[in-house]
Parts: structure tokens; C-alpha cells; sequence
């Protein structure tokens, strides 16, 4: 089952902003890319586009659990929103991609659409599940990737200790 969130002006307008934070920290550390070019599909690509994808990807995620993102410096143990890892594609069919590198924890696929206002949750794998996985892509062949269909449902999801947090704060605040 996939799940839809949109995202309002404002919340579009936060996740780019984020996105834009990021990128000038990664200009700062020197690990930008390239300036952005076009592939073959069409599609833009470059370090600032990545950065959007990938903050609106978990503004829509952080929206989904009632959680509002804020930008927060890079850091290599944090995870994306309250526990959970997010990865983003513009591709309707696109796989689960992690790689070897990646820490253990739960990835969730987020589809974007390229005018970044909403995005498609397909589903989540443990990142151990996901290692079965390397080299199916050719274009990805140091990469694991793990298709649609293998992917288990949002709401089987399991909740963090993050978002059980997050969310016993929301009831104490209402009580």
C-alpha cells in the first residue's frame, strides 16, 4: 500500500530551505558535487537537486508522523526522522538503494514528484534485508537495491524508540 503525503506551500518552502542549508554546509566542508547536469531520462541531477529530493522526501515522512523537520548539521550516527532512514527517487519504479556503507535501521522508499509537492511512500525493509540485494541494478552495481515489490507495507512499519518519544511528548503535552 502506498501512502500520499502532500506537502503544503509552507512545508514545500521549509523542506527546500533545509535542503538549501544543507548544500551551503556541504559547500563549506568541500563534498559538493558538480554543478548539475541532465541525464539522459531527462532528469536534473546534481548536489542541491539531491538535497531537495532528499529533505522534502523526509519533510513529507516528518509531516506523515506528525513531526516538523528542522534543519540540523550533518551527522554520520544521526538518523533522518525520529529513527527512521529516508530515501528518495524521482522514479515512479524506483528500488530501496543502500549501500555498504550505510548504517543498520529502517529505510523507507519516498517516490518525489520533480515539482517537489508531494510524495509516494512505498514501503520499508531492515537495512540487514536490504544486502541480499547488491548489484541488481547495473547502474548501481556497489549499491544494494531492493525493488517495490520486495519492500514491506508502511503500516507494518515498527515504531523507534524515536517515535514513541516523540509522540508520548505529544500526550503529555494535549493532557
Amino acid at each position: 500500500m502506498t501512502f500520499r503525503q502532500q506537502l503544503s506551500p509552507a512545508q514545500r518552502h521549509n523542506a527546500i530551505t533545509i535542503a538549501t542549508q544543507r548544500y551551503a554546509q556541504c559547500q563549506t566542508w568541500g563534498t559538493a558535487k558538480p554543478d548539475a547536469h541532465y541525464r539522459a531520462d531527462g532528469i536534473r541531477v546534481g548536489n542541491l537537486d539531491d538535497q531537495i529530493k532528499g529533505a522534502v522526501a523526509e519533510y513529507a515522512f516528518g509531516v506523515m508522523l506528525d513531526y516538523v523537520p528542522t534543519f540540523t548539521p550533518y551527522d554520520p550516527t544521526a538518523n533522518d526522522v525520529l529513527g527512521y532512514e529516508i530515501r528518495a527517487t524521482f522514479h515512479t519504479g524506483g528500488h530501496l538503494i543502500t549501500k555498504p556503507t550505510d548504517k543498520t535501521g529502517l529505510y523507507v522508499l519516498g517516490v518525489v514528484d520533480q515539482a517537489y509537492w508531494f510524495v509516494d511512500f512505498h514501503g520499508w525493509r531492515r537495512y540487514r534485508e536490504t544486502v541480499i540485494n547488491l548489484g541488481r541494478l547495473a547502474a548501481c552495481p556497489t549499491r544494494y537495491a531492493t525493488p517495490q515489490t520486495e519492500l514491506w507495507p508502511l503500516d507494518m512499519l515498527p515504531a523507534t524508540p524515536e517515535y514513541v518519544s516523540h509522540r508520548s511528548s505529544m500526550v503529555e503535552i494535549a493532557s
